[in-house]
């Protein structure tokens, strides 16, 4: 029970990379309380505590992160702590996503939005929940003008995806061919030939935002 020289070794679910002093213990659902302990010194020791809500700790990121992940529907739902600096966030989809929204769950604030087909370099600031198009090179503050890679997306300081110790829950889209699309098209204004946009499927949902006026 976490005291040197007391209890057995749990092996299951368990790697060792010794040239990186890692060890890596996938739990399973039946495995006991697991505690750790120094071998060469006593009372050096504890519980392992895993957690008790949905969804599975994420050590991608430059702090933990808590994500529920539906790969193959590319989809990913985190949740996080804000810093008030540069962050990165670990997501768990194994591909960059096309879509990241954040929320704050304990405090007001808005919808940040980065949408990489009309936003490919971070650089700009859009809300879901207002009509304000883009926001000229305001994106640093929310994204740090860096687009999400195959493990992380990156927050910087500004309330509506990273102030200090603030949480916060993230959704975060990939696309998947027959099940998802997410692009970018230029209006015309005419009612009988508009522009026409491939999705490679019949949509049951769709979701626009006008991002280049105020709408």
């Amino acid at each position: 029970d976490g005291t040197h020289g007391g209890g057995s070794e749990y092996t299951t679910g368990v790697t060792k990379d010794d040239s990186a002093y890692k060890t890596t213990i996938t739990v399973a659902a039946s495995a006991p309380q697991l505690y750790y302990y120094c071998q060469n010194h006593s009372g050096m020791g504890g519980a392992i505590n895993t957690n008790s809500t949905l969804g599975s700790s994420n050590f991608d990121g430059s702090i933990q992160s808590r994500a529920k992940v539906n790969a193959t529907a590319g989809f990913s739902i985190v949740t996080y702590t804000g810093t008030g600096s540069t962050t990165t966030v670990g997501h768990g989809l194994g591909v960059a996503p096309k879509v990241v929204l954040t929320r704050s769950r304990s405090s007001g604030g808005s919808w940040g939005v980065l949408h990489t087909a009309s936003n490919p370099t971070a650089e700009h600031r859009i809300n879901l929940n207002d009509n304000g198009g883009f926001s000229s090179y305001q994106g640093y503050n929310i994204w740090a003008d860096t687009v999400p890679t195959s493990t992380v997306f990156t927050v910087n300081s500004d309330s509506t995806t990273n102030a200090s110790s603030v949480t916060y829950v993230g959704y975060l889209f990939n696309e998947v061919e027959g099940y998802s699309k997410f692009g970018i098209y230029k209006g015309n204004g005419a009612s009988e030939d508009g522009p026409f946009v491939f999705t490679g499927h019949r949509p049951a949902w769709m979701m626009f935002k006008n991002v280049n006026t105020s709408t």
